[in-house]
């Protein structure tokens, strides 16, 4: 356990934050404030102003800015800024998870910091080829592409704190100086650490970034710098020998640290990228803009276990653990008209993808090699168009060397209280690189294959209302290449088709209110991929306020519930999922009940979660995976703690 450190630089970065703010507080920030929401270069766009927390004489008197001054945006992805948002609700409440998000599409493990299963087409296939990311590590990375900004005339530092299972925890700390108005500087870090319930289930993983953003107060220049790290380190047990003695476990398995689990493995995922934007507007009208974008990433992931009846038998003079490296170069460089309405513009992007073992392998005649190589060129097409109630986003990219193409398009239209949002994704290009190339002592995971492209089509179309949001997505995917039945990759030729339609709202009365998500979904037959048909999600709570006023508090009752199906099985010595025809999972219910409150600043969450296994423990049927049983019921903590002004 990391306790000691965590709470050290939880302290440290606490401390840091009042003398900062103390030294910036006595001087005029002239930082751009009002109603609406600030753009990237400081431009006041519009929007609604949440309510301040002083009146105005107070605001002057005091130097306490409103929280409309208070804004983030994600500068790689394309979404507006937003004010930070210190209010409790529901919306809160489903992302008190270690992943800080919402996660009704996943499945999770029995310990915090363990993979997420898939319950939707959007969680498969995801493109994770330039960094040696996993898909079973997906959950807890942390790249430069989530990593936020902020714009506040004051420092802004967020603490996040939740319990683990047994014994462990997990924090994650912030803060954002903005030392001139056009000079920011971020740095975060998280930790987490907890035991689980099942043998050699221990999870540990920290997490560190540092970011700048510094632009020309004549907006000719911007230059952002993202430096950011991760390190996972966890036991892996492979899940349990024999699902029966979960499912009928008598006195003698009620303690699950009993059931004998399949492997003694350690895996260690580490990773350090460095990204850096430079933007130019070389004229004095300003409207032509040229930028360069630069992104580096260096990763290994390391396994060490030894069971050969699970895995199969090893290369004779193999080396100990399973050792690999990536190392990814992208280069990004664009030129075009640019300006708050219309923006268009193109350029070239090259990439290098280099992957590296220790030595060649040979197994009857098949060649794996030490190393294996790509470079690619793109052309770059990105266009966009903002009008008073409809944005619109455009880009093209087109590999000159491996004909690969993406194209990705969103739509936003809004009037009164209505809005429809539109996505289209469409790609075709190689299979990620771990189903073509791999590495292992293992004799039976080695492969080098030549699989054909691939293609994803996607489309999305919601509306929203005062009644609720509904949500259409179809997918196609073309000759998908997957994990089959028997772990290893496979390329399924023809179509996966999915259909899928969910309906969300938040129903209130009173002091009352329900807010279900429901999901339906159809697949096609096929042997690549397997969904459930529906998915569901309620909420019952009752919200309030206590003591004079002071405290705001809100507690109820969630239940979760998937149909069965042949849910994918985890492979610990790849960290990825496959898929199996074995047997359906699925068909259970997850209730937890739950009391959060805020006061101020200040929020904190208590819920005793899958407390039906209660009555169920004796004869479950709750799994994230094949051999992978859920927690029983266990008491889940969390603290929110945002420190402004």
């Amino acid at each position: 356990m990391k306790m000691n450190k965590h709470l050290s630089f939880f302290f440290i970065l606490l401390f840091s934050a009042q003398i900062i703010s103390a030294q910036i507080e006595g001087r005029d920030m002239k930082f751009p404030r009002g109603k609406g929401r600030i753009s990237e270069h400081g431009k006041i766009l519009s929007g609604k102003t949440p309510d301040s927390t002083a009146n105005a004489t107070e605001r002057k008197k005091l130097k306490v800015y409103p929280l409309s001054d208070y804004q983030y945006y994600f500068p790689y992805k394309a979404k507006d800024t937003l004010s930070i948002d210190t209010l409790i609700s529901i919306k809160h409440h489903i992302k008190n998870n270690f992943t800080q998000k919402d996660i009704f599409d996943f499945m999770p493990f029995q310990n915090i910091g363990q993979p997420l299963n898939f319950l939707s087409a959007k969680s498969f296939y995801e493109d994770y080829y330039y960094t040696l990311i996993l898909n079973g590590k997906a959950p807890v990375f942390r790249s430069a592409d989530n990593i936020e900004i902020y714009h506040a005339p004051t420092p802004y530092s967020r603490l996040y704190y939740l319990s683990g299972n047994k014994k462990g925890q997990m924090l994650d700390s912030k803060i954002g100086i903005r030392v001139k108005p056009n000079w920011y500087i971020g740095v975060g870090y998280m930790g987490l650490s907890s035991l689980g319930y099942y043998q050699n289930g221990i999870t540990s993983q920290e997490n560190w970034f540092i970011n700048t953003e510094y632009f020309h107060p004549g907006k000719i220049y911007l230059f952002r710098f993202f430096i950011v790290k991760n390190h996972l380190e966890n036991e892996e047990y492979g899940g349990i020998v024999d699902e029966n003695l979960f499912e009928n476990p008598g006195e003698n398995y009620l303690d699950r640290g009993k059931i004998p689990v399949r492997i003694q493995a350690k895996s260690i995922w580490h990773s350090r990228e460095i990204k850096i934007t430079q933007e130019f507007r070389p004229l004095k009208n300003k409207h032509l803009l040229a930028s360069y974008d630069f992104n580096y990433t260096k990763a290994y992931y390391d396994f060490n276990g030894t069971e050969t009846y699970i895995f199969g038998n090893t290369i004779p003079y193999s080396r100990p653990t399973d050792s690999t490296g990536l190392r990814n170069y992208r280069h990004e460089i664009t030129a075009g008209f640019d300006k708050d309405s219309l923006s268009i513009q193109t350029g070239l992007a090259y990439h290098r993808l280099f992957v590296q073992y220790d030595t060649t392998v040979v197994i009857q005649s098949r060649v794996i090699p030490k190393s294996h190589h790509e470079n690619y060129l793109y052309w770059i097409v990105n266009f966009r168009k903002k009008h008073k109630n409809f944005n619109e986003k455009l880009r093209f990219a087109y590999d000159l060397k491996y004909n690969q193409l993406i194209v990705t398009n969103t739509f936003n239209y809004q009037i009164n209280k209505h809005e429809f949002q539109s996505e289209l994704t469409y790609k075709k290009g190689l299979a990620s690189y771990k189903y073509r190339f791999w590495q292992s002592r293992f004799a039976d995971y080695n492969w080098y294959n030549n699989f054909g492209h691939t293609e994803k089509f996607n489309f999305t179309l919601s509306y929203r209302s005062p009644y609720g949001k509904i949500t259409a997505d179809t997918w196609s995917f073309k000759n998908p290449v997957y994990f089959a039945q028997d772990s290893l990759p496979a390329q399924f030729h023809g179509n996966v088709r999915i259909f899928s339609l969910r309906y969300e709202h938040d129903f209130k009365w009173k002091k009352f209110g329900m807010a279900p998500a429901v999901k339906w979904q159809k697949i096609n037959q096929n042997p690549a991929m397997d969904l459930p048909a529906w998915n569901l999600r309620v909420l019952i709570y009752y919200t309030d306020w206590w003591f004079k006023h002071n405290m705001r508090m809100q507690s109820g009752l969630q239940v979760r519930y998937f149909s069965s199906f042949y849910m994918s099985g985890f492979n610990p010595l790849y960290n990825d999922f496959f898929q199996q025809r074995r047997r359906k999972y699925g068909n259970f219910y997850l209730m937890d009940l739950f009391f959060d409150f805020k006061v101020k600043k200040f929020r904190a969450y208590a819920s005793f979660s899958h407390f039906n296994a209660l009555w169920e423990r004796t004869h479950p049927s709750y799994y994230s995976a094949p051999y992978y049983p859920y927690a029983d019921y266990f008491l889940r903590l969390g603290i929110t703690w945002e420190f402004v002004n």
